[in-house]
């Protein structure tokens, strides 16, 4: 007993694991199959954006943010991209609109085995990040392999534990991913990494209730909006929050 206590505790913990690889993940590393289902799945979300740029939710948004924000949502040649749109965004509010267009008609991917949609959550905050810092594409799609993967790990292996008791793993599980390809497009190191995991990790509370209250695209596009900024912050200021 003894000894297995000893090599138990000699174990690397899995969240350093995970950083690890979020960080040292690069376009290099993925085999040709695994790029071409990053494309498609950047398609996809891309495609079903285009479905919902013009919603009435999406509107609803962006006259919020109007409000909210003045000057800075308007037509504009700088800023973030909005799918579909003409607005130019800063990146955070950006990953919010374009977070909520993919998923209003409920068209985006599904990771059946981890019981989420990935993309709603990952590729608006890659995409915002990538603006931040003009990452190339290549970049681009290292960072949401490393989202999904974390994504689909997690999802994998809590799903049933996690979603029955009446938690929405996209909002949850789905955040992780979002940190990780935030995190990876950012060049963050493995305890940065860690650090935004856990932060975007403290926004993620979502239950399976809330699926049925209007406004649902918004409230799980959120955490899109969340993941540039708190990345962001974690590049500047290392200890931030500690």
């Amino acid at each position: 007993m003894e000894r297995a206590a000893n090599n138990s505790s000699e174990r690397t913990p899995l969240t350093a694991v995970l950083a690890k690889f979020v960080c040292e993940l690069e376009f290099e590393n993925l085999q040709q199959n695994a790029v071409h289902e990053v494309k498609r799945a950047l398609l996809d979300f891309l495609g079903v954006s285009l479905l919902g740029a013009d919603h009435k939710v999406v509107n609803v948004l962006l006259a919020y943010l109007a409000e909210m924000r003045g000057a800075q949502t308007k037509l504009a040649s700088e800023g973030a991209t909005v799918i579909g749109r003409a607005e130019r965004l800063d990146p955070v509010a950006a990953a919010w609109v374009n977070g909520t267009m993919g998923h209003e008609y409920d068209f985006d991917d599904v990771h059946s085995a981890a019981g989420i949609h990935p993309g709603i959550v990952i590729v608006p905050g890659s995409l915002a990040a990538a603006e931040m810092v003009g990452a190339s594409g290549r970049k681009l799609i290292a960072a949401m392999a490393a989202g999904y993967e974390v994504a689909g790990r997690v999802g994998t292996a809590t799903q049933l534990t996690h979603y029955e008791p009446g938690w929405h793993s996209t909002g949850t599980i789905g955040t992780l991913g979002a940190a990780a390809a935030a995190a990876n497009v950012l060049g963050l190191d493995a305890t940065q990494s860690i650090l935004i995991a856990a932060r975007l990790r403290a926004r993620a509370n979502r239950t399976r209730p809330s699926i049925r209250i209007p406004g649902r695209p918004i409230r799980r596009s959120w955490r899109c909006h969340a993941s540039p900024t708190i990345a962001s912050a974690t590049r500047l200021h290392n200890p931030f929050y500690a």
